[in-house]
């Protein structure tokens, strides 16, 4: 049975819409069993249907159209696909070969590296590239960055002209810990 489901906000208000079968809408991550609209349809391209009448009908945010985090229209994806034991082993390959490619980066030419350290010499100095606030970065172009690390990963949360803005910030993304 599929089903087109909606994942809602405390307040009620949506921001997802999803297609689904079997505990689809119920995986990790998802809110509360309180806050999900099931939409039963009898096959799959009836809830692909409701999917994208939904999706217009609210709204996506990155559109500025609405009020839901969707990323695309919906009515497309794949139900139950599956992957042989060789296609996963060769997929994880794959995946680890370019993790490692992220972390190492590309090799650069001499010339190249002689041109960034050019660049670097050119770049002004700044007394002191911190800022006295904690989780607040001054970079080398005089704004300021806010960057929280928990359990040994940064994560970013923009770029700011004042110190005090990005104060703002840094204590409204400390608060959630």
């Amino acid at each position: 049975m599929f089903y087109t489901y909606v994942w809602l906000r405390e307040n009620g208000t949506p921001y997802y819409v999803g297609k689904g079968k079997k505990d689809r809408a119920y995986r990790k991550g998802s809110p509360p069993r309180e806050h999900i609209v099931l939409y039963p349809a009898q096959s799959e391209a009836d809830a692909f249907e409701t999917e994208v009448a939904l999706i217009w009908y609210y709204g996506r945010k990155d559109l500025g159209t609405g009020c839901l985090r969707n990323f695309t229209n919906g009515g497309e994806g794949i139900s139950g696909l599956v992957f042989s034991k060789e296609s996963k082993k060769r997929m994880s390959i794959s995946q680890k070969q370019r993790k490692d490619k992220a972390r190492f980066g590309r090799v650069q030419s001499k010339s190249a590296r002689e041109k960034i350290g050019e660049a670097r010499k050119l770049m002004p100095k700044l007394e002191g590239c911190s800022s006295r606030l904690k989780n607040v970065y001054r970079t080398v172009f005089g704004r300021y960055r806010v960057v929280i690390k928990r359990n040994g990963k940064s994560k970013h949360f923009g770029t700011f002209s004042t110190e005090e803005e990005a104060g703002v910030v840094a204590r409204g993304a400390t608060c959630g810990r």
